[in-house]
Protein backbone atom coordinates (compact mmCIF):
# COMPACT_ATOMS: atom_id res chain seq x y z
CA UNK A 1 0.00 0.00 0.00
CA UNK A 2 1.55 3.41 -0.77
CA UNK A 3 1.39 5.45 1.51
CA UNK A 4 1.10 9.40 0.18
CA UNK A 5 2.57 11.98 1.62
CA UNK A 6 1.62 15.81 0.45
CA UNK A 7 4.04 19.04 1.29
CA UNK A 8 2.88 22.28 0.41
CA UNK A 9 4.00 25.94 1.61
CA UNK A 10 5.53 29.28 0.32
CA UNK A 11 8.41 29.08 -2.17
CA UNK A 12 11.55 28.95 -0.10
CA UNK A 13 10.16 28.38 2.91
CA UNK A 14 12.08 25.07 3.30
CA UNK A 15 10.45 22.40 1.53
CA UNK A 16 12.66 20.43 -0.49
CA UNK A 17 14.65 20.75 2.95
CA UNK A 18 12.66 19.23 5.68
CA UNK A 19 11.77 16.58 2.40
CA UNK A 20 15.36 15.42 2.31
CA UNK A 21 15.40 14.97 6.08
CA UNK A 22 12.05 12.90 6.07
CA UNK A 23 13.54 10.85 3.22
CA UNK A 24 17.42 10.46 4.97
CA UNK A 25 15.24 9.33 8.28
CA UNK A 26 13.25 6.98 6.76
CA UNK A 27 15.49 5.22 3.68
CA UNK A 28 15.74 6.26 0.13
CA UNK A 29 15.35 3.26 -0.76
CA UNK A 30 11.61 3.71 0.78
CA UNK A 31 10.64 6.83 -0.57
CA UNK A 32 9.66 8.43 -3.86
CA UNK A 33 9.80 12.15 -4.35
CA UNK A 34 7.62 14.02 -6.78
CA UNK A 35 7.63 17.75 -7.47
CA UNK A 36 4.25 19.43 -8.20
CA UNK A 37 6.84 21.57 -10.76
CA UNK A 38 6.79 18.74 -13.11
CA UNK A 39 3.23 19.18 -14.25
CA UNK A 40 4.02 22.99 -15.00
CA UNK A 41 2.10 23.58 -18.82
CA UNK A 42 4.84 25.29 -19.59
CA UNK A 43 5.39 28.86 -20.68
CA UNK A 44 2.81 29.31 -23.58
CA UNK A 45 4.33 29.93 -26.95
CA UNK A 46 5.18 33.53 -27.37
CA UNK A 47 4.70 34.88 -23.73
CA UNK A 48 6.90 36.69 -21.85
CA UNK A 49 8.25 35.02 -18.64
CA UNK A 50 8.51 37.77 -16.79
CA UNK A 51 4.36 38.76 -17.26
CA UNK A 52 3.43 35.05 -16.93
CA UNK A 53 2.12 34.33 -13.31
CA UNK A 54 3.97 30.62 -12.50
CA UNK A 55 2.12 30.64 -9.06
CA UNK A 56 -1.05 30.59 -9.95
CA UNK A 57 -2.93 27.34 -9.71
CA UNK A 58 -3.69 27.75 -13.72
CA UNK A 59 -0.06 27.19 -14.13
CA UNK A 60 -0.35 23.58 -13.21
CA UNK A 61 -1.57 20.34 -14.84
CA UNK A 62 -3.60 19.25 -11.70
CA UNK A 63 -5.10 15.98 -13.15
CA UNK A 64 -2.18 14.49 -14.63
CA UNK A 65 -0.69 14.99 -11.45
CA UNK A 66 -3.37 12.65 -10.00
CA UNK A 67 -2.74 10.14 -12.47
CA UNK A 68 0.78 9.97 -12.08
CA UNK A 69 -0.15 9.23 -8.46
CA UNK A 70 -2.73 6.46 -9.11
CA UNK A 71 -0.40 5.06 -11.21
CA UNK A 72 2.07 4.66 -8.89
CA UNK A 73 -0.45 3.61 -6.15
CA UNK A 74 -1.21 0.67 -8.08
CA UNK A 75 2.42 -0.32 -8.18
CA UNK A 76 3.05 0.75 -11.70
CA UNK A 77 6.63 2.68 -12.51
CA UNK A 78 6.43 6.18 -14.18
CA UNK A 79 8.47 8.20 -16.46
CA UNK A 80 8.29 12.16 -16.71
CA UNK A 81 10.04 14.92 -18.45
CA UNK A 82 11.45 16.92 -15.40
CA UNK A 83 11.00 20.82 -15.95
CA UNK A 84 13.65 23.50 -16.83
CA UNK A 85 13.53 26.56 -14.90
CA UNK A 86 15.61 28.85 -17.79
CA UNK A 87 13.51 27.64 -20.63
CA UNK A 88 10.04 27.53 -18.82
CA UNK A 89 9.53 24.18 -20.48
CA UNK A 90 8.49 20.70 -19.11
CA UNK A 91 11.89 19.43 -21.31
CA UNK A 92 15.05 17.94 -19.35
CA UNK A 93 16.11 14.50 -19.03
CA UNK A 94 13.29 11.70 -17.83
CA UNK A 95 12.64 11.12 -13.88
CA UNK A 96 11.67 7.64 -13.67
CA UNK A 97 9.55 6.84 -10.36
CA UNK A 98 9.07 3.30 -9.13
CA UNK A 99 5.94 2.00 -8.83
CA UNK A 100 7.57 -0.53 -6.00
CA UNK A 101 8.21 1.93 -3.28
CA UNK A 102 6.51 2.48 0.21
CA UNK A 103 5.89 6.35 0.28
CA UNK A 104 5.58 9.05 -2.41
CA UNK A 105 6.07 12.94 -1.07
CA UNK A 106 4.54 15.16 -3.26
CA UNK A 107 6.10 18.74 -2.54
CA UNK A 108 5.38 22.26 -3.87
CA UNK A 109 3.42 25.44 -2.93
CA UNK A 110 0.24 24.37 -4.02
CA UNK A 111 0.28 20.59 -3.47
CA UNK A 112 -3.19 20.81 -1.60
CA UNK A 113 -4.96 23.37 -4.06
CA UNK A 114 -6.59 20.40 -5.95
CA UNK A 115 -9.48 18.46 -4.61
CA UNK A 116 -8.26 15.36 -6.70
CA UNK A 117 -5.04 15.28 -5.71
CA UNK A 118 -5.76 16.46 -2.31
CA UNK A 119 -8.30 13.47 -1.56
CA UNK A 120 -5.13 10.89 -2.93
CA UNK A 121 -3.23 12.39 0.12
CA UNK A 122 -2.83 10.17 3.49
CA UNK A 123 -0.77 13.14 5.17
CA UNK A 124 -0.68 16.34 4.84
CA UNK A 125 2.36 18.91 6.12
CA UNK A 126 2.97 22.68 5.42
CA UNK A 127 5.73 23.93 5.96
CA UNK A 128 5.49 27.46 6.81
CA UNK A 129 8.06 30.27 7.67
CA UNK A 130 8.22 34.12 7.73
CA UNK A 131 7.89 36.36 4.89
CA UNK A 132 11.24 37.86 4.63
CA UNK A 133 13.26 35.33 5.16
CA UNK A 134 11.64 33.67 2.49
CA UNK A 135 12.51 36.15 0.37
CA UNK A 136 15.82 36.59 0.58
CA UNK A 137 15.91 32.91 -0.05
CA UNK A 138 14.26 33.34 -3.15
CA UNK A 139 16.73 36.14 -4.46
CA UNK A 140 19.53 33.98 -3.57
CA UNK A 141 18.04 31.09 -5.25
CA UNK A 142 16.85 32.79 -8.54
CA UNK A 143 19.54 34.69 -8.77
CA UNK A 144 22.88 32.14 -8.47
CA UNK A 145 20.81 29.23 -9.41
CA UNK A 146 18.71 30.63 -12.12
CA UNK A 147 20.43 33.61 -13.55
CA UNK A 148 18.03 36.16 -12.84
CA UNK A 149 18.71 40.10 -12.17
CA UNK A 150 17.51 40.79 -8.82
CA UNK A 151 15.04 43.57 -9.87
CA UNK A 152 13.67 41.10 -12.10
CA UNK A 153 13.32 38.44 -9.10
CA UNK A 154 11.70 41.19 -6.88
CA UNK A 155 9.24 42.53 -9.60
CA UNK A 156 8.17 38.95 -9.71
CA UNK A 157 7.39 38.82 -6.16
CA UNK A 158 5.54 41.94 -6.20
CA UNK A 159 3.27 41.35 -9.20
CA UNK A 160 2.26 37.41 -8.61
CA UNK A 161 4.50 35.69 -5.57
CA UNK A 162 2.93 38.03 -2.88
CA UNK A 163 -1.06 37.75 -4.71
CA UNK A 164 -0.63 33.49 -5.08
CA UNK A 165 0.84 33.83 -1.34
CA UNK A 166 -1.95 35.63 0.17
CA UNK A 167 -4.92 33.96 -2.07
CA UNK A 168 -3.94 30.60 -2.46
CA UNK A 169 -0.59 29.20 -0.78
CA UNK A 170 -1.16 30.09 2.90
CA UNK A 171 -5.09 29.22 2.98
CA UNK A 172 -3.91 25.85 2.85
CA UNK A 173 -2.95 26.27 6.09
CA UNK A 174 -6.43 24.91 7.24
CA UNK A 175 -6.26 22.13 4.97
CA UNK A 176 -2.74 20.77 6.79
CA UNK A 177 -2.65 17.58 9.09
CA UNK A 178 1.00 19.31 10.60
CA UNK A 179 2.24 22.70 10.22
CA UNK A 180 6.27 22.48 10.12
CA UNK A 181 7.03 26.22 11.74
CA UNK A 182 10.53 27.45 10.20
CA UNK A 183 11.14 24.78 8.26
CA UNK A 184 14.22 22.35 8.35
CA UNK A 185 15.09 23.98 11.68
CA UNK A 186 12.23 22.51 13.76
CA UNK A 187 14.02 19.37 14.34
CA UNK A 188 11.55 18.24 17.34
CA UNK A 189 8.66 18.86 14.39
CA UNK A 190 10.56 16.82 11.75
CA UNK A 191 11.16 14.31 14.39
CA UNK A 192 7.87 13.53 15.26
CA UNK A 193 6.82 13.60 11.44
CA UNK A 194 9.15 11.27 10.65
CA UNK A 195 8.23 9.00 13.93
CA UNK A 196 4.59 9.16 12.67
CA UNK A 197 5.58 7.81 9.32
CA UNK A 198 7.44 5.13 10.54
CA UNK A 199 4.74 3.26 12.74
CA UNK A 200 2.51 3.65 9.40
CA UNK A 201 5.01 1.63 7.61
CA UNK A 202 5.21 -1.14 10.41
CA UNK A 203 1.41 -1.11 9.75
CA UNK A 204 -0.17 -3.71 7.42
CA UNK A 205 -2.71 -3.24 5.04
CA UNK A 206 -5.27 -0.36 4.49
CA UNK A 207 -4.44 0.61 8.15
CA UNK A 208 -1.54 2.39 6.89
CA UNK A 209 -3.48 4.91 4.88
CA UNK A 210 -6.66 5.47 7.10
CA UNK A 211 -6.09 6.75 10.79
CA UNK A 212 -9.50 6.08 11.57
CA UNK A 213 -9.34 2.40 10.46
CA UNK A 214 -8.32 -0.79 13.29
CA UNK A 215 -8.19 -4.35 12.09
CA UNK A 216 -7.74 -6.41 15.32
CA UNK A 217 -4.50 -7.75 15.78
CA UNK A 218 -4.42 -10.95 13.60
CA UNK A 219 -3.80 -13.73 16.59
CA UNK A 220 -4.19 -17.18 16.48
CA UNK A 221 -7.45 -16.99 18.01
CA UNK A 222 -8.84 -14.54 15.76
CA UNK A 223 -7.92 -16.66 12.70
CA UNK A 224 -8.89 -19.74 14.52
CA UNK A 225 -12.78 -18.23 14.99
CA UNK A 226 -12.89 -16.88 11.32
CA UNK A 227 -12.23 -20.24 9.98
CA UNK A 228 -14.36 -21.73 11.93
CA UNK A 229 -17.57 -19.76 10.93
CA UNK A 230 -16.15 -19.22 7.51
CA UNK A 231 -16.44 -22.65 6.53
CA UNK A 232 -19.60 -23.26 3.98
CA UNK A 233 -20.45 -26.30 5.64
CA UNK A 234 -20.33 -25.63 9.52
CA UNK A 235 -23.87 -25.94 10.98
CA UNK A 236 -26.29 -23.10 12.13
CA UNK A 237 -25.11 -23.76 15.68
CA UNK A 238 -21.72 -23.57 14.69
CA UNK A 239 -22.11 -20.33 13.24
CA UNK A 240 -23.45 -18.64 16.16
CA UNK A 241 -21.62 -20.12 18.50
CA UNK A 242 -18.40 -19.00 17.06
CA UNK A 243 -19.57 -15.80 15.52
CA UNK A 244 -20.89 -14.49 18.79
CA UNK A 245 -17.49 -15.25 20.33
CA UNK A 246 -15.91 -13.09 17.85
CA UNK A 247 -18.50 -10.22 18.25
CA UNK A 248 -17.15 -10.60 21.83
CA UNK A 249 -13.89 -9.57 20.89
CA UNK A 250 -14.43 -6.84 18.46
CA UNK A 251 -17.17 -5.16 21.30
CA UNK A 252 -13.97 -5.22 23.82
CA UNK A 253 -11.24 -4.41 20.96
CA UNK A 254 -13.67 -0.96 20.63
CA UNK A 255 -14.01 -0.46 24.63
CA UNK A 256 -10.80 0.31 24.63
CA UNK A 257 -11.29 2.80 22.28
CA UNK A 258 -14.08 4.78 25.08
CA UNK A 259 -13.54 7.37 27.02
CA UNK A 260 -12.85 6.30 30.93
CA UNK A 261 -13.73 8.41 34.00
CA UNK A 262 -11.39 7.91 36.83
CA UNK A 263 -12.75 6.03 39.90
CA UNK A 264 -11.92 5.02 43.14
CA UNK A 265 -13.56 2.34 45.07
CA UNK A 266 -12.64 0.55 48.61
CA UNK A 267 -12.02 -3.21 48.18
CA UNK A 268 -12.55 -6.03 50.55
CA UNK A 269 -9.62 -5.31 52.96
CA UNK A 270 -10.31 -1.94 53.46
CA UNK A 271 -7.83 -0.28 50.86
CA UNK A 272 -8.38 2.47 48.26
CA UNK A 273 -8.13 1.23 44.63
CA UNK A 274 -7.83 4.07 42.37
CA UNK A 275 -9.42 2.79 38.78
CA UNK A 276 -11.29 3.67 35.64
CA UNK A 277 -15.53 3.47 35.11
CA UNK A 278 -16.80 3.33 31.54
CA UNK A 279 -18.81 5.62 30.24
CA UNK A 280 -22.72 5.57 30.86
CA UNK A 281 -23.90 7.70 27.88
CA UNK A 282 -23.35 4.71 25.66
CA UNK A 283 -25.77 3.53 23.05
CA UNK A 284 -25.85 0.85 20.18
CA UNK A 285 -27.12 1.13 17.10
CA UNK A 286 -27.77 -1.97 15.23
CA UNK A 287 -28.31 -2.14 11.15
CA UNK A 288 -30.93 -4.62 10.33
CA UNK A 289 -30.99 -7.29 9.55
CA UNK A 290 -27.38 -8.74 10.25
CA UNK A 291 -26.68 -6.20 12.89
CA UNK A 292 -29.46 -7.72 15.49
CA UNK A 293 -27.30 -10.75 15.57
CA UNK A 294 -24.70 -8.44 17.52
CA UNK A 295 -26.49 -6.63 20.03
CA UNK A 296 -26.30 -10.11 22.80
CA UNK A 297 -22.57 -9.75 22.41
CA UNK A 298 -22.91 -6.29 23.17
CA UNK A 299 -25.01 -6.36 26.29
CA UNK A 300 -22.66 -9.48 27.66
CA UNK A 301 -19.84 -7.28 27.62
CA UNK A 302 -21.51 -3.50 28.09
CA UNK A 303 -24.11 -4.25 31.03
CA UNK A 304 -25.78 -0.71 30.84
CA UNK A 305 -26.30 0.06 27.21
CA UNK A 306 -29.25 1.47 24.81
CA UNK A 307 -29.83 -0.23 21.70
CA UNK A 308 -31.56 0.97 18.50
CA UNK A 309 -32.22 -0.18 15.48
CA UNK A 310 -32.32 1.03 11.22
CA UNK A 311 -33.11 -0.35 8.04
CA UNK A 312 -31.86 0.57 4.89
CA UNK A 313 -33.63 0.02 1.67
CA UNK A 314 -32.70 0.68 -2.16
CA UNK A 315 -34.33 3.75 -3.55
CA UNK A 316 -35.88 3.77 -7.15
CA UNK A 317 -32.35 4.81 -8.63
CA UNK A 318 -30.07 2.33 -6.64
CA UNK A 319 -29.47 5.20 -3.65
CA UNK A 320 -29.92 3.79 -0.15
CA UNK A 321 -33.36 5.20 1.71
CA UNK A 322 -33.66 4.62 5.68
CA UNK A 323 -36.23 2.35 5.55
CA UNK A 324 -37.31 2.18 9.60
CA UNK A 325 -35.54 4.02 12.70
CA UNK A 326 -35.76 3.70 16.58
CA UNK A 327 -33.12 5.51 18.12
CA UNK A 328 -32.49 5.87 21.84
CA UNK A 329 -33.55 9.24 23.51
CA UNK A 330 -30.30 12.06 23.75
CA UNK A 331 -28.35 10.21 20.71
CA UNK A 332 -26.09 13.05 19.74
CA UNK A 333 -25.64 13.36 23.89
CA UNK A 334 -23.81 9.37 23.70
CA UNK A 335 -20.79 7.31 22.52
CA UNK A 336 -22.71 5.19 19.84
CA UNK A 337 -21.39 1.86 18.57
CA UNK A 338 -23.06 1.01 15.09
CA UNK A 339 -23.27 -2.59 14.47
CA UNK A 340 -22.80 -4.33 10.82
CA UNK A 341 -21.23 -7.78 10.77
CA UNK A 342 -20.25 -7.49 7.18
CA UNK A 343 -19.25 -4.33 5.24
CA UNK A 344 -19.89 -4.90 1.25
CA UNK A 345 -20.16 -1.61 -0.54
CA UNK A 346 -19.90 0.83 2.21
CA UNK A 347 -23.15 2.50 0.69
CA UNK A 348 -25.83 1.48 3.50
CA UNK A 349 -23.19 2.28 6.47
CA UNK A 350 -22.81 5.63 4.38
CA UNK A 351 -26.59 6.44 4.60
CA UNK A 352 -26.66 5.43 8.28
CA UNK A 353 -23.64 7.76 9.07
CA UNK A 354 -25.49 10.42 7.11
CA UNK A 355 -29.00 9.84 9.17
CA UNK A 356 -27.23 9.88 12.73
CA UNK A 357 -24.97 13.54 11.89
CA UNK A 358 -28.60 14.92 10.58
CA UNK A 359 -29.46 14.22 13.80
CA UNK A 360 -26.77 16.29 15.64
CA UNK A 361 -24.32 13.11 16.25
CA UNK A 362 -20.70 13.91 15.96
CA UNK A 363 -18.30 11.85 14.01
CA UNK A 364 -15.66 11.40 16.63
CA UNK A 365 -18.38 9.54 18.70
CA UNK A 366 -19.58 7.20 16.13
CA UNK A 367 -17.50 3.77 16.31
CA UNK A 368 -18.24 0.98 13.57
CA UNK A 369 -18.37 -2.57 14.57
CA UNK A 370 -17.55 -5.21 11.78
CA UNK A 371 -16.32 -8.87 11.83
CA UNK A 372 -15.75 -8.34 7.84
CA UNK A 373 -15.06 -5.71 5.45
CA UNK A 374 -14.36 -5.30 1.84
CA UNK A 375 -11.26 -2.74 0.60
CA UNK A 376 -14.19 -1.30 -1.31
CA UNK A 377 -16.47 -0.47 1.65
CA UNK A 378 -13.47 1.02 3.69
CA UNK A 379 -12.44 3.52 0.71
CA UNK A 380 -15.79 4.31 -0.16
CA UNK A 381 -16.56 5.28 4.28
CA UNK A 382 -12.78 7.13 4.39
CA UNK A 383 -12.74 9.19 1.40
CA UNK A 384 -16.42 10.35 1.50
CA UNK A 385 -16.03 12.33 4.75
CA UNK A 386 -16.44 10.21 7.32
CA UNK A 387 -12.19 10.24 8.32
CA UNK A 388 -13.50 10.85 12.11
CA UNK A 389 -15.43 7.50 12.14
CA UNK A 390 -13.67 5.12 13.88
CA UNK A 391 -13.95 1.72 12.18
CA UNK A 392 -12.81 -1.42 14.05
CA UNK A 393 -13.15 -4.70 11.75
CA UNK A 394 -11.52 -8.38 12.86
CA UNK A 395 -11.04 -9.33 9.49
CA UNK A 396 -10.59 -7.51 5.89
CA UNK A 397 -11.34 -9.88 2.63
CA UNK A 398 -10.34 -9.31 -0.64
CA UNK A 399 -12.81 -7.91 -2.35
CA UNK A 400 -16.38 -7.89 -3.76
CA UNK A 401 -17.70 -10.31 -6.36
CA UNK A 402 -20.77 -9.59 -9.04
CA UNK A 403 -23.49 -11.22 -6.31
CA UNK A 404 -22.53 -7.90 -3.82
CA UNK A 405 -21.05 -10.62 -1.50
CA UNK A 406 -17.60 -9.95 -0.03
CA UNK A 407 -15.05 -12.40 -1.20
CA UNK A 408 -14.03 -15.00 0.62
CA UNK A 409 -16.15 -13.79 3.30
CA UNK A 410 -18.80 -15.48 4.55
CA UNK A 411 -21.81 -16.06 2.69
CA UNK A 412 -24.84 -13.87 3.38
CA UNK A 413 -24.80 -13.49 6.77
CA UNK A 414 -28.16 -12.62 8.34
CA UNK A 415 -29.34 -16.12 6.49
CA UNK A 416 -26.75 -18.36 8.17
CA UNK A 417 -27.18 -16.60 11.49
CA UNK A 418 -30.74 -16.09 11.80
CA UNK A 419 -31.76 -19.44 9.76
CA UNK A 420 -34.34 -17.44 7.89
CA UNK A 421 -34.41 -16.68 3.52
CA UNK A 422 -31.69 -14.99 2.27
CA UNK A 423 -32.88 -11.10 3.34
CA UNK A 424 -33.04 -9.28 -0.46
CA UNK A 425 -31.55 -6.24 0.41
CA UNK A 426 -28.54 -4.00 -0.95
CA UNK A 427 -25.14 -5.02 -0.39
CA UNK A 428 -23.86 -3.15 3.22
Amino acid sequence: MLFVIGVAGPSAAGKSSVVERIVSAIGSHRCALLCLDLFYHGLPVGSNPLEYDFDSPNAFDFEACAETIKVLAEGRSVSLPSYDYVRHQRCGPEITLSGSTEVLILEGILTFYHERVRELLHLKVFVDEDADICLCRRIQRDVVERGRAVDVVLAQYEKTVKPALDNFINPQKRLADLIVQRGVENVIAIDLLVKHIAMKLEQRGLNRLYSNLHEMPLTGQVRALHTCFRRSDASRDQFIFYVDRMIRLLVEEALNMLPFRAKRVTTPTGDVYQGFSFTTKLAAISVSPGGEAMERGVREVIREVRIGKVAVVAGACGDRLIEFRRYPPGLARRKLLILLPVLDTGATLSTVLADLARLGCMQSSMIVLSLIASPEAIATVCNNGWTSVRLVVSAIDRGVNEHGLVVPGVGWFAERYFGTERFDLPPV
